[in-house]
């Protein structure tokens, strides 16, 4: 192995180097991306995460994460992933009250008060883990849908819905999720409000304060890793 000199110090090889590397802790190798991590806590902790995709893991799992399994692609679901190797990632357990929080919110945003708004729920309802809304009738786009549930501290994507007139970066359709909410534990009663939040946002001239302060109120009740 070639050696090379630091200034003032003895030859070093780039062995030790690379190990040296390997276990410094994150805050001394790049204090940046280490207070982009406390920034990234502090927005999940306060606001309410329902794009379907995302989840929280167990503050046990977050420490499995920490070892040699950050170094393995996982795409899938368990037992039918995308690549071999994966028999020892596959810890995820999908929970009932997932499917019947989505039910909720689904049964919300049918009502008539959203359905006079333009607001509709393709399929008129959901068996699995997220609802697809159809906003192709309302007056909201889905960036503006998006942007005002944003606002209010719920988190969601966008989705196209069949023969969407609007172009894909914009599209007339959300995508809402509840596995991260049922992982806090969040329960009906949790879940209702929620869908009533969600509802009250996407309806004309929406108090965003008042809402942003009952999703507070929903984060406050369902800490998120107090421990870290």
């Amino acid at each position: 192995m070639r050696n090379f000199r630091l200034s003032g110090r003895s030859p070093v090889s780039s062995t030790s180097v690379h190990a040296a590397c390997l276990e410094t802790l994150l805050d001394h190798v790049d204090p940046e991306i280490s207070a982009a991590i406390d920034d990234e806590l502090a927005r999940q902790r306060s606001t309410l995460e329902m794009i379907a995709s995302e989840n929280f893991a167990p503050v046990a799992v977050l420490q499995a994460q920490g070892s040699v399994l950050t170094n393995k692609y996982a795409e899938g679901y368990p037992g039918r992933r995308y690549y071999g190797g994966c028999e020892h990632v596959d810890v995820v357990e999908r929970q009932r009250r997932v499917v019947d929080g989505a039910r909720i919110v689904a049964e919300r945003l049918s009502s008539a008060d959203c359905a006079a708004d333009g607001i509709r729920v393709l399929t008129g309802g959901t068996d699995v883990h997220l609802v697809l809304v159809d906003l192709v009738q309302s007056e909201l786009d889905r960036k503006q849908a998006e942007q005002r549930l944003h606002d209010v501290g719920i988190t969601v994507n966008r989705n196209a819905v069949p023969n969407d007139p609007r172009p894909p970066m914009i599209t007339s359709g959300l995508r809402i999720g509840t596995p991260a909410l049922a992982a806090r534990g969040f329960g009906a009663s949790a879940f209702a409000e929620v869908a009533d939040v969600i509802a009250a946002a996407l309806l004309p001239e929406p108090d965003l304060a008042g809402l942003r302060s009952r999703c507070e109120a929903l984060a406050a009740k369902h800490p998120l890793y107090a421990a870290l």
